[in-house]
C-alpha cells in the first residue's frame, strides 16, 4: 500500500528552540496565524504549522483524516519516522511535543491527544467547538444552531446573514480592534468569511468524551483549555470551561474573542510563552 502523504510542515524560529505546533482554526489557513507564529518565533520557540487539505467540492474531509494528519505532524516534529496512517499507534517515538490549537484546530488536537497521547506534552486548546461536552440544554442548542446555519449556507454559501450568525454562535468578534503594537496587514485581519466552508460540517462529527480526555491526562498529557476574554457565554467558550472541569484545571484566559489568535497575535504569544514556560499542570497524569 502506498503510504499517505505527510503534512508539509512550515517552520519558523531558532532550530534550538522548544518545538511548538500551532493548529489554525477554520479551514486551517496558516495565514490566519502567521502573526502569532512570527511573535512566537521572536520569543525563541521553534514554531511549526501546516495547511490542512482542502475538500473537493462540498463534501468535507472526515475528522479521522485530519486527526491522522495532526498526529503525523507531531511525529515528524518529534523526530519519528512513522506517520499515524502507517502505524497502529505503538511506534510513535521521540520527545513529546507542545501543541496549541484554536477553534477547529483545538478540537482536532484534542482528538489526536486521545488517539496518541504519548506524542503530546502540553496541549493548549483555545475554544474548541466540542459541543458534545456541553451540559444540556446548551448541547442541543449549540448543535441546532450550527445545523441551521449549515443548512442556510448550503442553500446559499455566500449568505451574509448566515455567516454573521455563525460568528455569533462561536463568539467571533470583528470589532475587537487590532493590536496597535503589530503593523496591520490585510492578509492577517480577522475578516468575515466570504463563503461557507464545508469543513464546518465536521464539527458535529466530534465524539470527544470525558473518558477519552481523562485517559489522555493519565497518559501524561497536560491539557490546558483556553478562553477568549471577550467571548464569554458562547458555545466554544462553554466547551473550554467544560474541558477544564473534566480534566481538573482552570481554563486560561486569552486576549480577544474566538478569533483572538488572529486579532491579538502579540498578546497571544505572550500568554502562550508564559503558560509554556510554567511547570506542568499538577493534575496531569493523576486523574
Amino acid at each position: 500500500m502506498t503510504p499517505a502523504p505527510r503534512p508539509h510542515l512550515i517552520a519558523q524560529g531558532p532550530t534550538s528552540g522548544p518545538p511548538l505546533l500551532v493548529c489554525a482554526g477554520g479551514n486551517g489557513n496558516v495565514r490566519s496565524i502567521s502573526g502569532l507564529m512570527d511573535w512566537l518565533a521572536h520569543r525563541k520557540f521553534r514554531v511549526f504549522s501546516y495547511q490542512r487539505p482542502e475538500p473537493d467540492g462540498q463534501e468535507p474531509i472526515p475528522m479521522a483524516h485530519h486527526v491522522a494528519d495532526l498526529i503525523a505532524a507531531v511525529a515528524m516534529i518529534a523526530g519519528s519516522d512513522v506517520t499515524a496512517r502507517e502505524t497502529d499507534g505503538q511506534n510513535i517515538t521521540g520527545r513529546r511535543v507542545d501543541v496549541f490549537g484554536t477553534s477547529f484546530g483545538a478540537l482536532l488536537a484534542l482528538h489526536a491527544s486521545v488517539a496518541e497521547p504519548r506524542a503530546f506534552r502540553r496541549l493548549v486548546a483555545h475554544e474548541p467547538p466540542a459541543f458534545n461536552l456541553l451540559p444540556e440544554p446548551a448541547r442541543q442548542s449549540a448543535y441546532a444552531e450550527h445545523r441551521d446555519v449549515e443548512e442556510a449556507l448550503r442553500a446559499n454559501p455566500a449568505s451574509r446573514a448566515a455567516l454573521d450568525r455563525l460568528a455569533v454562535i462561536t463568539g467571533t468578534r470583528f470589532d475587537d480592534g487590532w493590536e496597535t503594537s503589530f503593523p496591520p496587514r490585510p492578509d492577517r485581519q480577522p475578516d468575515r468569511p466570504a463563503r461557507f466552508h464545508p469543513q464546518a460540517q465536521v464539527v458535529r462529527q466530534s465524539l470527544l468524551s470525558p473518558t477519552g480526555l481523562r485517559s489522555s491526562v493519565r497518559a501524561g498529557v497536560s491539557i490546558l483549555p483556553a478562553l477568549g476574554s471577550t467571548a464569554r457565554g458562547h458555545a466554544p467558550y462553554l466547551a473550554a470551561e467544560a474541558i477544564g472541569r473534566i480534566v481538573g484545571v482552570d481554563a486560561v484566559r486569552f486576549p480577544g474573542s474566538h478569533s483572538g489568535a488572529t486579532s491579538h497575535p502579540l498578546a497571544f504569544a505572550d500568554t502562550l510563552a508564559r503558560i509554556l514556560g510554567a511547570p506542568l499542570t499538577p493534575g496531569a497524569g493523576a486523574l
